[in-house]
């Protein structure tokens, strides 16, 4: 009887050590977060930096959306410098650069190409009605000639 009293004294007192070693283990790791640089997958699939890809770029991502107090996609991109909302054709509106046209600007909706020459709607409008402004993660413009890439 007076084993048993000792070994689960025994197992109790060592579980005991153990909780307060890794308890002061935890307390001394105050390792503060690090802030990471904004990475940019382009349409070459290699990751860089925003500074770094030669396309005109615009990221808006849904910390953006959220604080720009847009309810539709329409008045997110209206938003924007140098975009132009409007020309609507066959129920869709076109999103282009100012003295451009719709498929000279690529609009990537969570990596998806949305608009342009090859868009849903002909002309290059999209009905963005259709386009529920809560259900986006991730916006990306990309202006000129180097949108093709993206499409």
């Amino acid at each position: 009887m007076k084993t048993g009293f000792f070994s689960a004294r025994y197992g109790a007192a060592v579980a005991l050590g153990a909780l307060v070693f890794s308890i002061s283990v935890n307390a001394q790791d105050g390792a503060e977060a690090v802030a990471l640089p904004e990475v940019v997958v382009t349409a070459s699939r290699f990751a860089r930096p925003v500074k770094e890809v030669l396309a005109d770029v615009t990221v808006i991502d849904r910390q953006q959306i959220d604080e720009s107090g847009a309810t539709t996609v329409l008045q997110l991109l209206a938003l924007q410098p140098g975009l132009q909302v409007g020309g609507s054709n066959a129920g869709g509106d076109k999103v282009y650069i100012r003295g451009g046209e719709a498929r000279m600007t690529g609009l990537l909706i969570d990596g998806v190409r949305v608009g342009g020459q090859d868009g849903n709607q002909p002309g290059g409008g999209v009905n963005w009605e259709l386009v529920p402004l809560g259900d986006i993660e991730r916006i990306e413009i990309v202006r000129g000639p180097s949108s093709v890439l993206y499409g």
